[in-house]
């Protein structure tokens, strides 16, 4: 289901725009759109939720770096991210960021210019979103 995401984004947003996503966005709404699979494994109801669960196992919750703690756990951070985005920031907005993006590199979408903050104000925000 998260390669069939890859194609759907590509759909959505044009090959050209995908290949220079940005990892935490492309990767993120890939695994978002698993959800329903992906949450089932993991035995959570929501990204929210998922989030929670990894920051309560020692998880660090930091969205340039979430590949140290494995893919998976980056995924679903990521997922978790973009969860977070759509829900405070609605999906017109996170398309425009998405299409912003400048490279794979995690963190290349222009943040501040679509969404009026730093990604590290979005991750702030993020993750105060998640404290329980």
């Amino acid at each position: 289901m998260h390669e069939i995401g890859h194609h759907l984004e590509a759909q959505r947003y044009g090959e050209s725009a995908q290949r220079r996503a940005d990892t935490i966005l492309h990767e993120g709404l890939a695994t978002w759109i698993a959800s329903i699979r992906w949450l089932d494994q993991c035995g959570a109801v929501s990204w929210h939720q998922r989030g929670q669960q990894l920051h309560d196992a020692g998880v660090p919750l930091r969205l340039l770096t979430a590949e140290r703690s494995g893919a998976d756990n980056a995924y679903e951070l990521w997922a978790s991210f973009v969860d977070y985005l759509v829900r405070q920031y609605g999906w017109k907005k996170f398309n425009a960021l998405y299409a912003s993006g400048h490279g794979r590199a995690p963190g290349s979408s222009d943040y501040e210019r679509v969404l009026g903050k730093s990604l590290d104000e979005l991750s702030d925000d993020w993750r105060a979103w998640l404290a329980p």
